[in-house]
């Protein structure tokens, strides 16, 4: 008995303390390995099999929540699953297995218990009841960190309550039995009707109760009306009477004041977890209650309807010919009724409100047959009941087949999604949905409440459900027709009914839907202040639904109080500057085309929300509205059109327009679609800026040229950018394209992006096949370019086209006539245009007078001729040039034929190299440089790679001799992460920057090569890093005069010379592998090579004002060194510290908070320290936040941007980060929580952070998993 009640006390010990998801698992395992392992204990009195039943489980369950929460990656799905059934194989098949050990099955005789078998089956019955009973007990315990129950919770725990305790009842006895004495007065108006006309007025008929009870199929058939009117009388005046009684209970209360907020129980999804304001009653349920009313709610009455049929149809009161008996329908209706009164007693025993009897009787509605889920399921169930008995074999498969959809289909498919989950609590739970009276406010009419009921039942979601739960019963009706003869009665239940319901409701769905529009926008504002984004962008989507199929103006026909709140809505969204939702789009795109934008010149049209993608069709008559527009902005991604595209060729209606900007991206248009774009766009004269966006449209050659000559005629145009990616438009559309814009002879600013195009005769991205013969398009496209006289900006992509040396050399051969060009931009990805091309680019910039070049020729393999003569060409711009982005990749692999000379390989690239460098070194009047060199082997020498390394550091040390000679550069961006950096690399590059007196911005991406060392000793080996490169560029940054530095450092290592196998023994050969592995990992390669670095940084420039640094995998010493290396720096105003997998105990972090404090100008910081390390965290989160936390009060900061996602932390780390808002100067906060799965949604950690962000006088943004927040002063929370 002692340990009984030991494990009693530490199962609901766990069972109460949950705060975490994780805990709260293991407490539900601990309690089925308690129930499971009880039987055994009573049965065997064995404690320690009783202790190996419970620790077990446990055990094997905190592998499993290891396996799917290991590192917050993805999971392994496969080997998760075999982990779940092997501890649901254990968890129930120990007890078998203990029970057989301990003597079978003999243990439970009813001599051993005597009071069970007297009792029986009563103490099964009440099982359910005693669980449930404890679990609501435990949940009455106040704990730190749990959330108080509201009066409306606890009345779902009573409800509960009394469905689990009365279900087992329900299923157990024949309840009608108990009402054979019923006399009941004959409420058939037929009967008093023909009375009167017989013989005269005469009193009220009575009617006994039918005998017998239950009649099977005989006595059905034999039935008169008479147990059709009892029945039918009965259940109506049951009716009448729990309805009377639930008016006359809510209709007792007081009426709500203005700021009260109507009871809501709509699904929390992303920011539907956003915790209401302070005004929010304390009577409204949580969504978590809620959920646990219907989850256990639906399978209590898919249990009842399905032992209900299935004995019904067993014992034949259930056929094919005539359903159900009344006995049945009456019995079913009861529990409705009696769980419809409960409802309203919970509401009038926990909530003061008063409530209307027209929304108390509407309510009502959803017991009635074919309105609500209940009947739904009751038909479904009797009919796979009905099949199961049925004669033919078959038919009782599908029967069998039917009644596990049935469950199927609520357990797995409405239940657990929430959208399903939420029509289903509006028919059971519909009491629970009503709004209260309000002061001041006019009630709506009977009439529109009803209607906003149908289109509940009407709309698209609803015949969704109406389908997947009909169709399959539909095929099983007609099947037991074919089998047993035409059934009436159940084809019209479960074929001709439904088929009229789907049918109505797709019929009359648009015509209910335009009666409740004021109505629908009211519901979406209200969503929408309430932060409940899904519901929200529910109701927008009806809304543009309804636009589309309306034949009148919806925004005209809304009255002027709709129209006045969303206009509110709009103006307090722009004052958030909060994500625009489908709602906010849809309003706004009403006020712009009736001229009420916040720019009446200005036209904004997005239709890129998807419920908005179904109004593009409408662009016609909006076009038509806004012709005086001079601006135009049209986002139509991915939309569909009606017509293919054609209502495009509107675009021409918009007369005055002089800046377009038109998003076409991934639309689905067919060639008359694309067509009647080029016509719109050939029509508009005045036009002066145009941005096209035609990605990824399957157009082809015959539409380009149709655009080219639309182009062509708007000779006003000054701004042209045309996106035509991934379009397979070849060279005939490259050179009706080049055409066209021959023409634009005012062109001054060009943006032409022809990515993938096919340009050289492959298809998309074509690298592959031949190269082009012709290069026709690439010379119509160069003398189209080389008309714009007056260009002065160019910005060219051809990446991943077949375009080679040649077709280069037409694309760029007539640059050098645009004497006006000072800003250009050409991408070259994956052009194999080798030395030929080069050397004609080189030739066509000679004469141009650049100030602004940007040249990409990343995955283009330069070798040393392509490297010289780009180097060549860099020379020719030396006199005018101020900024350069060159991307470069060199390729420096050696050949087979080269293998055996590396030496002269290594000469041969460095040469190429260097004279790249050259050409950089001639830029003398550069002021910023962004440089990034990868290095690449070409595919012949992958097997040859043994000088790689020494060719890859000559080759950097080559180039880097021009760069130190820019003796005016003040801006450096140097991307070197794909190069391996070693000790002479390192050395160059230390020494080339101390060149460059001048500089005072520096950005710095590395991956920094280490070298092992291997120190042998008479007994052992060790293994050192050799970090001298580190130490090297540390120091060479500090005699830097800089302003602005930017550092993200990533470390690799060489393999070190292992001795021969015969020179170690097997034990020092481990040993050497061993230490191999643990120094050359990745977290021992950033601990040394971090320290290394920043201990080297300690004297940086004092008149450093903004500081980037990454580093990734820091320990304790790393983090000091870091505090050091900060805390030289006195005038740093500006910090981002990217912390990435950090290991570092609560010592570093107290440093860190302490430095941050010292830095008395620092004004903003931006911080991620993002965990998941894989060494793992070596404290955790909480730990964290009350380190960083802890010097606090001597933060200056104004701006803080914090992200501690993944670190573990929990309620009480929430607790501590709620000090942030105390800061003194701080103007702008935003916090990134996410991926710390121990931080619940109704915790008190979170709702304390919550309480503290909303008391700010400014804007702040919360992020906690699956939830994004913004707060603000008296705002309340929101989600964006």
């Amino acid at each position: 008995m002692v340990i009984y009640g030991v494990h009693v006390c530490i199962y609901i010990y766990m069972y109460v303390s949950i705060c975490v998801p994780r805990v709260e698992v293991l407490a539900r395992v601990a309690g089925l390995a308690f129930l499971s392992g009880l039987p055994v204990l009573c049965a065997t009195g064995c404690w320690w099999l009783f202790l190996l039943l419970e620790v077990f489980p446990l055990a094997l369950a905190e592998v499993v929540i290891q396996s799917m929460t290991q590192d917050n990656r993805s999971r392994d799905s496969a080997g998760t699953t075999a982990l779940i059934f092997c501890f649901c194989l254990v968890l129930f098949g120990l007890p078998v297995w203990a029970l057989s050990v301990a003597g079978g099955w003999a243990a439970w005789t009813c001599s051993h218990w005597p009071t069970v078998c007297q009792t029986w089956p009563w103490p099964l019955l009440l099982l359910p009841l005693a669980l449930a009973s404890i679990y609501v007990a435990t949940e009455l315990i106040p704990l730190p960190g749990r959330p108080s129950l509201t009066s409306l919770d606890l009345g779902a725990r009573l409800l509960l309550l009394v469905m689990v305790g009365a279900t087992p009842v329900v299923l157990y006895i024949n309840v009608e039995s108990c009402f054979s004495w019923v006399v009941m007065p004959d409420l058939n108006p037929e009967v008093y009707a023909e009375s009167i006309s017989n013989h005269g007025a005469r009193g009220v008929k009575w009617l006994s109760m039918p005998e017998p009870l239950w009649p099977n199929a005989t006595e059905m058939e034999h039935s008169g009306a008479s147990r059709a009117d009892f029945w039918l009388s009965f259940m109506a005046l049951k009716y009448f009477g729990a309805l009377l009684v639930s008016v006359l209970l809510l209709r007792i209360g007081w009426p709500s004041q203005g700021g009260y907020r109507s009871l809501s129980l709509e699904p929390d999804v992303e920011g539907a977890e956003a915790q209401e304001s302070q005004e929010v009653s304390m009577s409204s349920m949580s969504d978590r209650s809620r959920d646990l009313l219907m989850v256990v709610l639906v399978p209590c009455w898919l249990a009842v309807c399905t032992k209900l049929t299935l004995s019904a149809a067993r014992g034949g009161q259930l056929n094919a010919d005539s359903g159900l008996a009344w006995e049945g329908y009456d019995l079913l209706f009861s529990l409705g009724l009696t769980f419809f009164l409960l409802q309203s007693l919970v509401l009038r025993a926990m909530s003061l409100a008063c409530y209307s009897p027209d929304d108390v009787a509407v309510a009502s509605i959803s017991l009635f047959p074919f309105l609500g889920d209940a009947f739904d399921t009751l038909k479904d169930s009797m009919l796979a009941s009905v099949a199961i008995y049925s004669n033919a074999e078959w038919v009782r498969w599908l029967g069998c087949l039917a009644m596990v959809y049935l469950w199927a289909l609520h357990l797995l498919a409405l239940l657990p999604v929430k959208s399903q989950r939420l029509e289903l609590s509006r028919s059971y739970l519909a009491l629970f949905f009503l709004n209260p009276k309000q002061q001041g406010v006019v009630a709506s009419g009977l009439g529109q409440k009803i209607l906003r009921m149908l289109y509940k039942q009407t709309h698209p979601g609803r015949q969704l459900a109406i389908a997947a739960e009909d169709v399959p019963q539909a095929i099983l009706a007609s099947a037991i027709s074919f089998e047993e003869g035409l059934k009436p009665f159940t084809l019209t239940v479960n074929l001709l009914i439904p088929a009229v319901r789907l049918l109505g409701a797709w019929r009359f769905h648009d015509s209910i839907a335009w009666e409740v529009r004021g109505w629908l926008l009211q519901e979406a504002l209200k969503a929408a202040a309430a932060g409940r984004v899904s519901l929200c962008d529910e109701y927008a989507k009806a809304l543009c639904r309804l636009q589309v199929c309306a034949k009148q103006d919806l925004w005209q026909e809304l009255g002027q109080e709709q129209q006045a709140a969303a206009r509110r809505y709009v103006q307090k969204e722009a004052k958030l500057q909060k994500v625009r939702g489908p709602l906010h789009e849809w309003v706004r795109l009403q006020l712009e085309t009736e001229g009420e934008g916040s720019e009446m010149d200005t036209l904004h049209l997005n239709f890129t929300a998807s419920p908005l993608m179904k109004l593009a069709h409408g662009f016609p008559s909006l076009a038509a509205r806004c012709r005086n527009r001079s601006k135009v902005f049209l986002s139509l991604w991915g939309a569909s059109f009606a017509q293919g595209g054609r209502e495009l060729c509107s675009l021409g209606e918009l007369k005055r327009c002089r800046e377009l900007k038109v998003s076409l991206e991934q639309c689905v248009l067919d060639a008359q679609g694309h067509e009647a774009l080029c016509q719109g766009l050939g029509r508009l004269e005045q036009l002066e800026q145009l941005d096209l966006g035609l990605l990824q449209n399957k157009i082809g050659p015959k539409v380009c040229k149709a655009l080219g000559q639309s182009l062509g005629e708007l000779t006003k145009l000054r701004q042209l950018a045309l996106e035509l990616a991934n379009n397979e438009i070849g060279d005939e559309g490259c050179g009706a394209l080049g055409l066209g814009l021959g023409q634009l002879t005012c062109l001054d600013v060009l943006v032409l992006k022809l990515s993938g195009t096919g340009i050289g005769g492959t298809g998309i991205g074509g690298r592959t096949g031949e190269s082009c013969e012709g290069c026709e398009g690439c010379v119509q496209l160069g003398e189209g370019l080389g008309m714009l006289r007056n260009l002065s900006t160019l910005r060219l992509n051809v990446n991943y086209n077949n375009i080679d040396g040649r077709g280069m050399s037409a694309l760029v051969r007539n640059l050098n006539r645009l004497r006006n060009l000072a800003d250009l931009d050409m991408s070259l990805r994956g052009l194999a245009i080798g030395s030929e091309g080069f050397e004609a680019l080189s030739r066509s910039m000679e004469t141009l007078t650049l100030s602004k070049l940007r040249l990409d020729t990343t995955n283009s393999d330069l070798g040393p001729e392509e490297c010289r003569a780009l180097g060549q060409g860099l020379q020719g711009l030396a006199r005018h040039l101020r900024e350069l982005d060159l991307q470069v990749a060199v390729c420096v692999g050696v050949t087979k034929a080269e293998a055996s000379e590396a030496p002269e390989a290594l000469r041969l690239h460095a040469e190429g190299c260097r004279a790249l460098g050259s050409g950089l070194g001639q830029l003398s009047e550069l002021t910023a440089l962004n440089l990034g060199m990868s290095f690449k082997q070409d595919g012949e020498s992958r097997h040859h790679s043994f000088a790689l390394g020494q060719i890859e550091s000559e080759c950097f040390k080559a180039a880097s001799h021009g760069v130190q000679n820019l003796r005016n550069l003040r801006k450096l961006i140097l991307d070197l992460h794909d190069c391996d950096f070693g000790a002479e690399a390192c050395g160059a590059l230390s020494h080339t920057l101390v060149q460059l007196h001048h500089l005072s911005e520096l950005e710095l991406y590395l991956k920094v090569t280490l070298k092992p060392v291997l120190d042998w000793t008479s007994s052992s080996v060790a293994v050192k890093l050799d970090a001298d490169c580190c130490s090297a560029l540390g120091s060479g940054l500090c005699q830097l005069n800089l302003t602005v530095l930017k550092l993200a450092v990533h470390f690799d290592a060489l393999t070190p010379d292992v001795p021969e196998p015969g020179e170690l023994s097997d034990e020092q050969r481990d040993k050497l592998q061993q230490e191999l592995f643990n120094k050359l990992s990745s977290e021992s390669l950033a601990a040394v090579g971090n320290l290394a670095l920043l201990r080297s940084m300690d004297r940086l420039s004092p008149e450093l004002s903004s500081l980037t640094l990454q580093v990734a995998g820091p320990d304790t010493e790393v983090l000091k060194a870091l505090c050091q290396m900060l805390g030289q720096l006195r005038e740093l105003r500006d910090l981002f510290l990217g912390l990435w997998q950090h290991v570092a105990d609560p010592e570093g972090w107290q440093a860190l908070s302490r430095t941050l404090g010292d830095l008395a100008n620092l004004q903003k910081l931006s911080a991620a320290f993002v965990g998941g390390g894989r060494q793992g965290i070596q404290c955790k989160g909480d730990e964290i936040c009350e380190a960083l936390c802890l010097h606090l009060a001597q933060w200056r900061l104004e701006v803080l941007e914090l992200d501690l996602s993944s670190c573990d932390i929990g309620d009480d780390g929430c607790k501590t980060l709620a000090a942030l808002t105390q800061l003194p100067n701080l103007k702008e906060l935003s916090l990134n929580l996410t991926g710390n799965h121990r931080i619940s949604a109704e915790g008190g950690g979170a709702q304390v952070l919550r309480s503290s962000l909303d008391q700010l006088s400014f804007q702040a943004k919360l992020q906690l998993p699956k939830t994004r927040l913004t707060f603000g002063s008296h705002r309340g929370p929101s989600s964006p």
